[in-house]
């Protein structure tokens, strides 16, 4: 189970063991499709409403820069739980038609052939558009993973910055807390998985 940190912040804390806890609870029951695709959206609903929190809490005077068709951190590599990649591929299989999902299929495979071979530094380097973008638009917003619910930017320069140079260790300034909280919660989601062995 997820274990308190010395030092660390309470927020982080609770974030990682409610993560756990929700998640085990789920997991608990005989394991079924539904039941891990409940997992996600359960853990997506949780991440939203704690990262509201740290912002409603943090008052630092920031404003989140991130808009709808600003794609620059569409283009980082993204890992994703099985329980969020099953509510991915459902979302998918109800709402997009067959001409659709084979568009989401080249596009998966043109990503897939233009990185193999590659390790996970080299990866981080390469700019590539999320096969989930249509025309600028995440088209499985609904059920976005963690890590793309947990990433924000102060700085649309900075994200451009980042996008024209990567690799050069550009400084994103975001909100160190959400960015925490949002990683402990992927790391709650984890260790319930390994514990419930899904």
């Amino acid at each position: 189970p997820a274990r308190p940190r010395l030092g660390e912040e309470p927020a982080v804390t609770r974030a990682r063991i409610a993560a756990a806890g929700k998640s085990l609870k789920i997991l608990s029951g005989p394991p079924t499709a539904q039941g891990t695709i409940e997992l996600a959206r359960s853990i997506n609903d949780f991440t939203d409403r704690s990262i509201a929190q740290v912002h409603a809490a943090c008052q630092d005077g920031h404003r989140v820069a991130c808009r709808s068709g600003c794609t620059y951190c569409c283009t980082f590599p993204v890992a994703a739980s099985a329980p969020e990649v099953l509510a991915i591929a459902s979302f998918v299989r109800e709402r997009f038609d067959e001409e659709r999902r084979e568009a989401l299929d080249a596009r998966v495979e043109a990503n897939i052939a233009a990185t193999v071979g590659m390790d996970m530094s080299r990866r981080d380097r390469v700019r590539l558009d999320c096969p989930f973008l249509e025309a600028g638009q995440c088209t499985v917003y609904e059920v976005r993973p963690v890590a793309c619910r947990g990433y924000s930017s102060y700085s649309v320069e900075d994200c451009r910055k980042d996008f024209e140079r990567p690799g050069a260790g550009v400084d994103v300034h975001a909100n160190a807390l959400r960015e925490l909280v949002y990683g402990a919660i992927r790391e709650g989601l984890a260790i319930a998985c390994k514990s419930a062995s899904v």
